[in-house]
């Protein structure tokens, strides 16, 4: 059977994927790049170039009787390294990261919300130059309209020089100290002009919860937070956290973000490592009073 390898092109949008595998015709017949193939090290490959090495993703097109099928995400593979195949996480992650892009691309800028979490680390860097306007001109490429920061070392008169220096956003620091931790909302001006928020304390310096309203009946409630890195010390902070919202009225869709120094599953360390089952069974309280308010809302 004689193929159209221009017709092939056109469908994958890219070009044929040559390997040596003693019969170059048939590979350059039956194999083309994905165009939105990954590396192993999860740097997209550019379709349409040539591959280095062996090690990319490919998805085999069969072709039979003139006709192309593409077979399904389970067939995906990493060529090289004796054929090992994809883990399904692995393709989890690129149908996410896939789908949001064609989320995004829906939803549109205007109406579109982002918001974004950071542990800067200090509002300096090593040479002693504010991170704030790298931070700030971060957002506002990236259309961020609320971001949650943890370490921001600020007492009320760093952060007001910080929002002279830096007029498009509104920062509303929890903390007290140049050289302890504290927590922060910046609110990209911008995008916000017209909206209204409220701010509250939780936790000195380790948590904040703000309201913002987006639109008439439409808003955002978000929760950003910092735990330490002692195990006695976060599960006094997970029980604190776990009253100051149980004093809530208003506990439907609260987002939480921020830097937890914990994880619930030990896969999301790297190296794999699990956290104290009393650590994370404090976080679990937490997020089982949240959804027990969502069920009771919806009913």
């Amino acid at each position: 059977m004689k193929v159209n390898l221009k017709s092939i092109q056109e469908f994958s949008n890219g070009h044929p994927c040559i390997l040596v595998d003693n019969n170059n015709a048939v590979q350059e017949e039956q194999t083309v790049l994905c165009p939105e193939a990954y590396s192993i090290k999860y740097k997209k490959s550019p379709g349409g170039t040539s591959i280095e090495g062996l090690d990319a993703l490919i998805i085999h097109e069969t072709l039979t009787g003139g006709q192309r099928m593409v077979e399904s995400s389970t067939t995906v593979e990493i060529i090289g390294r004796q054929n090992k195949a994809i883990s399904k996480q692995e393709v989890a992650i690129h149908h996410l990261q896939t789908k949001t892009e064609t989320i995004w691309k829906g939803i549109g800028k205007k109406q579109g919300i982002r918001i974004a979490t950071l542990n800067m680390k200090g509002r300096n860097d090593k040479n002693k130059k504010s991170k704030w306007p790298n931070l700030v001109t971060i957002m506002r490429k990236q259309r961020i309209l609320v971001m949650g920061i943890q370490e921001t070392h600020l007492n009320k008169e760093e952060t007001e020089k910080i929002k002279a220096m830096c007029p498009k956003v509104e920062i509303i620091n929890n903390g007290n100290s140049t050289r302890g931790e504290g927590i922060a909302f910046i609110i990209n001006k911008e995008l916000a002009n017209k909206m209204k928020w409220t701010t509250k304390v939780l936790i000195k310096g380790k948590a904040m919860r703000m309201n913002i309203e987006v639109e008439e009946e439409r808003g955002l409630d978000i929760m950003v937070i910092h735990t330490l890195n002692n195990e006695n010390k976060k599960i006094e902070f997970f029980k604190q956290l776990k009253n100051k919202i149980d004093k809530d009225e208003e506990n439907e869709n609260v987002i939480i973000l921020g830097d937890f120094n914990s994880v619930e599953n030990e896969i999301d360390r790297f190296p794999h490592r699990k956290d104290k089952l009393k650590v994370t069974e404090e976080w679990k309280k937490i997020k089982k009073e949240i959804q027990t308010n969502r069920r009771m809302e919806s009913t």
